[in-house]
């Protein structure tokens, strides 16, 4: 290895090394359509825990049969360690003492990433579900999971014993900052126009080199702490076994969404001059009765609550179970189309719908498929803003897009049905409805809708479950709360209520909509291709728009 004792030459290695796979990726996003997921091109090049889980998350997307899966798989841990051992040969620091030979440092290099994939793979798996569904609270649990990952695991590749011992605290500092720039980088390419992105690629390969130089020296110069206990695979098992403890979450989850919604203030207007139809989200329950405008609640706006059970004979609402809200979307839709009709006939007035999380895809669905003559009015409320961006197929399918990722979510869920006694799982009828027709779903949540005057009430946390692109095409109202916890806030219902009154809101934070968006998009997984995909059931079915 004589080239390498030059230090030039060394540098201009390492910056070849790390500038070249954030370039081509951002290129082929660009190229094949998949300008969303440009804000991940940095991590083609990051440090090591940051590039696996990258890694990772493309082929949990992209394979349809278990063979190509695993040889995916494979050629990513051999590829991604060759070019670890590489990056280790080339920016070795001259304090670490002597650099390793060439077959020791591929030895290391491979062994340590096919480690750690193993350790990434549910997580990465984690990210489909999220690039399907579109929530939050998945976004979070996962981010926070490869974090504490990235964490325990940056040492993974560099040296043989990675696993032992707590890592460095200045290699814990540059995880960190590795994490930020990363971040910031994805924020930068996904609002850059034109092929500016590439440039930014060039920009953040370099920045790359830069921090994989600070690493390496923080972990081979730095002293290691517990040296004799297994710190990163007991972390990683113990992750494993949180799964359990989520499934109680999940059911307190459940209780909440199985409140009845809250009553809607009137507004100094009096009551607007339409019907209002409220349409629930997950595992809501309902008991068939109108909410408001009684005695109790004289100074309310009474309201009808969708049914996902249906109507009686009599044109009421049956009161439905949490389990309902499992059916399919068109099955949804066509129970909604009967409800406004009966709500229109009743009542005589035009009628407007108030959606909230994944009432909000039932609306889209009936909105998409159904003539809606009598509706007037949608009132998006904390919506699942982007759904249907990755696939996995039925239990049983043998080939499938996404079919690993699918197979270890339902193992990851059997866990938590077990934990938590919900019957939720990866085989619902709404969630293959949701998987089986992105066109109808992907980047459309925010579209206006002719004859139709719609405003979305949207919170911080569903930005993390968006991706650029995504049309911001109907006014925009971004509430400081949680995934479903917009309907009750008294600034939200005097908006919602000068809406009905004919008022338009005025757009506010979809600026900052944005930029979380740009910086989540750097932790999800990318989307599959809708040319992949064949499309869903004809019929009635508006145009989709674009950004």
């Amino acid at each position: 290895m004589v080239v390498l004792r030059s230090a030039s030459v060394r540098l201009l290695a390492l910056l070849t090394l790390t500038t070249l796979p954030p370039i081509l990726e951002a290129v082929l996003s660009s190229r094949f359509g998949l300008r969303s997921a440009v804000g991940l091109a940095p991590q083609a090049s990051a440090p090591v825990p940051f590039a696996t889980f990258h890694d990772l998350r493309w082929i949990s997307v992209y394979h349809d049969s278990w063979p190509q899966f695993t040889g995916e798989l494979i050629a990513t841990v051999v590829g991604r360690g060759v070019w670890t051992a590489a990056i280790v040969l080339v920016a070795w620091p001259p304090q670490a003492g002597r650099r390793p030979a060439v077959g020791r440092a591929l030895l290391t290099g491979i062994a340590g990433i096919a480690v750690l994939a193993v350790v990434m793979l549910p997580w990465a798996a984690l990210s489909v579900a999220l690039a399907a569904t579109s929530l939050s609270w998945l976004f979070i649990a996962d981010v926070g999971v490869v974090f504490v990952l990235v964490l325990v695991g940056q040492r993974a590749g560099l040296v043989p014993d990675w696993w032992r011992g707590l890592p460095p605290p200045a290699a814990v500092l540059w995880a960190v900052v590795s994490f930020l720039i990363l971040t910031i980088a994805s924020v930068l390419m996904s609002a850059a126009p034109g092929p500016l992105p590439i440039v930014l690629a060039a920009l953040a390969g370099v920045v790359n080199g830069w921090l994989w130089r600070r690493l390496l020296a923080a972990v081979l110069t730095a002293r290691v702490v517990l040296v004799r206990v297994p710190v990163a695979p007991l972390v990683a098992v113990g992750l494993l076994l949180g799964i359990a403890p989520a499934g109680f979450l999940a059911r307190t989850a459940a209780q909440v969404a199985g409140q009845p919604p809250p009553p809607l203030a009137i507004g100094p207007g009096g009551r607007p001059p339409q019907a209002l139809i409220f349409v629930g989200g997950y595992d809501s329950v309902g008991d068939g009765a109108p909410v408001g405008g009684g005695q109790q609640i004289a100074d309310s706006i009474p309201f009808e609550v969708f049914s996902y059970a249906g109507l009686d004979s009599g044109g009421r609402p049956l009161p439905y179970r949490a389990q309902q809200t499992q059916q399919s979307l068109e099955s949804s839709a066509k129970l909604l189309d009967a409800q406004v009709s009966e709500v229109h006939n009743r009542t005589g007035q035009p009628v407007a719908l108030l959606a909230e999380s994944e009432g909000a895809l039932v609306v889209r669905t009936y909105l998409a498929t159904r003539p809606h003559p009598a509706v007037v009015a949608v009132i998006l409320l904390s919506p699942v803003p982007n759904p249907s961006a990755a696939a996995f197929p039925p239990s049983g399918d043998g080939r499938g897009w996404g079919l690993a990722a699918g197979a270890q979510l339902r193992a990851i869920l059997t866990v938590a049905r077990w934990s938590s006694g919900l019957p939720i799982s990866t085989d619902e009828p709404l969630i293959h409805s949701l998987l089986g027709n992105p066109q109808r779903y992907r980047d459309q949540m925010f579209c206006p809708v002719p004859g139709v005057r719609m405003v979305a009430f949207v919170t911080l946390s569903d930005a993390l479950a968006d991706r650029p692109g995504n049309p911001l095409g109907v006014p925009f109202v971004l509430v400081v709360a949680l995934h479903g916890d917009a309907f009750d806030r008294s600034r939200v219902q005097r908006g919602l209520v000068a809406f009905l009154h004919g008022e338009t809101p005025r757009t506010t934070g979809a600026e900052l909509y944005r930029i979380l968006r740009g910086a989540a998009v750097a932790w999800q997984a990318p989307p599959l291709r809708l040319s992949l995909i064949p499309p869903g059931p004809a019929g009635y079915e508006i145009p989709r728009c674009h950004g």
